[in-house]
């Protein structure tokens, strides 16, 4: 086993100016990962991570099939660009494991460098009605300045992706850098960290109070929701009552008329029968 991988990389000289783009076209994964040249000896060595108390982000294991170093025709050829070069051509790396590594996880001989993006798309790039195109077939990826963003061309479409990494005080340098620099500038990434940390922190409690708020309020609109209902249902019960009360009232002044109207043909039917009695008995004249 050799690693970890940023420790078997250095700047070429003349190339430093390189440094901090070819570590984002690296990857930080990549830089912290122990290389080994077989399956059979991978458990022994999770096992030693495992005492050492260390984790697989912080001791990653990545297995390289042994070999001599890889023939690399660059995608860039061999043709010096101004502004550009290829991120493998900027690394000496002594060791052919690591070497072959960095081609096959990486893909470093197929991603170029750019002083800037206005760089890399007139040099790399063309474009016709709206579809692109490498210049260069073999190239995959295209770093750049300021920031570490990349873009690709893939299907005739430019895609950009900007590198979520980059602290407040742009890119760092760990491959051939000093180490005290290296130790202030993991500081201030720290700082940077703690005070995002804070940020959201600060942000996650105003979302808090805010959900408590709401929680509140609804249940308060629940329980006027609650009473609401119960007072509806008294007064539909109400207007039940009232309603068979009205009805009850109905049907007795119905019950009402029909025996006073009995009562009236009844009389004037008597008043009638006695005067044709009269009639009978002493005649008179109607």
């Amino acid at each position: 086993m050799i690693g970890p991988v940023g420790a078997q990389v250095k700047i070429k000289a003349g190339c430093e100016a390189w440094a901090k783009l070819v570590e984002v076209a690296i990857g930080p994964q990549l830089l912290t990962q122990f290389v080994c040249d077989n399956l059979d000896d991978i458990p022994l060595l999770r096992n030693l991570r495992k005492k050492t108390g260390c984790n697989s982000s912080e001791m990653n294991i990545v297995c390289q099939r042994p070999g001599p170093r890889y023939k690399i025709n660059g995608a860039l050829g061999n043709i010096p660009i101004d502004g550009i070069t290829l991120a493998l051509d900027v690394l000496n790396v002594q060791s052919d494991l690591v070497f072959n590594c960095l081609c096959d996880s990486a893909r470093l001989e197929r991603k170029a460098l750019a002083t800037d993006r206005v760089t890399g798309d007139r040099k790399l790039v063309r474009s016709q009605n709206n579809r692109f195109a490498n210049i260069y077939p073999d190239l995959q990826e295209t770093y750049f300045y300021p920031d570490g963003d990349h873009f690709s061309v893939k299907q005739g479409n430019l895609s950009l992706r900007s590198n979520d990494r980059a602290g407040r005080g742009g890119l760092t340098q760990r491959i051939g850098g000093d180490a005290k620099t290296a130790v202030r500038e993991a500081q201030n990434d720290l700082q940077y960290a703690k005070e995002e940390y804070r940020g959201k922190k600060d942000e996650m409690e105003s979302v808090a109070a805010q959900l408590q708020d709401s929680k509140k309020a609804w249940n308060h609109y629940q329980k006027k929701s609650k009473d609401l209902a119960l007072e509806v249902k008294r007064l539909e019960g109400e207007i039940e009552d009232l309603t068979e009360q009205v009805e009850e009232g109905e049907e007795q002044v119905r019950a009402a008329t029909h025996a006073h109207r009995h009562t009236h043909t009844t009389t004037h039917t008597h008043l009638w029968s006695r005067a044709d009695s009269q009639c009978e008995q002493g005649g008179c004249v109607l």
